[in-house]
C-alpha cells in the first residue's frame, strides 16, 4: 500500500515582497526634453483698426523687455496687401520677454505687445492680439543646453 501526499501553497500577490523586477533589469528613463529656444522666422501684422488700415508703411522693433533692440526693419505694403511682413530670423529664449513695437512712417509708436515664448512652446504658429493689431508669428523650436 502506498500513501500519497499532496500539499498546496498559495501566496497572495505581493505578500512576499518580490515585485518581479530585478535591479539589474532596471532601465534609466531619460528626462523629458523641452524646447527652450524659438527662432522667429516670419512675422505678419494685420491692422484691423480702421485708423491704421490706410497706413502704407510701418516699422517693427523687437527688443528684450527693458533691454536692447534686437531687430528693427521697415515694410511698405501695396493697396492690395492686408498685412505687413518681416523676417527677423531672431533666436528667442523661453525665459525672456520680448516687446514688439509697431511704428508709423513718422516713427510714432502705434502699437506695443509683449511676446512670452514660454506660452508658445512647440507651436509652429502663434498669434498675439491687441486692440489695434494682430501679430502672426511663424516659429521653429529647438533645445539648447
Amino acid at each position: 500500500m502506498s500513501v500519497m501526499t499532496m500539499s498546496f501553497s498559495c501566496n497572495k500577490g505581493g505578500d512576499d515582497g518580490d515585485d518581479g523586477t530585478n535591479p539589474s533589469d532596471s532601465t534609466n528613463i531619460p528626462p523629458v526634453v523641452t524646447s527652450n529656444r524659438a527662432k522667429m522666422n516670419f512675422i505678419w501684422v494685420a491692422t484691423p483698426d480702421s485708423s491704421l488700415q490706410s497706413m502704407i508703411g510701418a516699422s517693427l522693433e523687437i527688443r528684450k523687455s527693458n533691454g536692447p533692440t534686437l531687430f528693427f526693419a521697415q515694410d511698405v505694403r501695396s493697396l492690395t496687401d492686408v498685412v505687413f511682413d518681416w523676417y527677423p530670423d531672431l533666436s528667442c529664449s523661453v525665459d525672456t520677454l520680448y516687446e514688439f513695437r509697431l511704428m508709423d512712417p513718422g516713427g510714432n509708436q502705434v502699437d506695443k505687445v509683449v511676446f512670452d515664448p514660454a506660452t508658445a512652446v512647440d507651436q509652429d504658429e502663434y498669434v498675439i492680439t491687441s486692440p489695434k493689431c494682430t501679430y502672426f508669428l511663424q516659429l521653429t523650436w529647438s533645445v539648447e543646453q
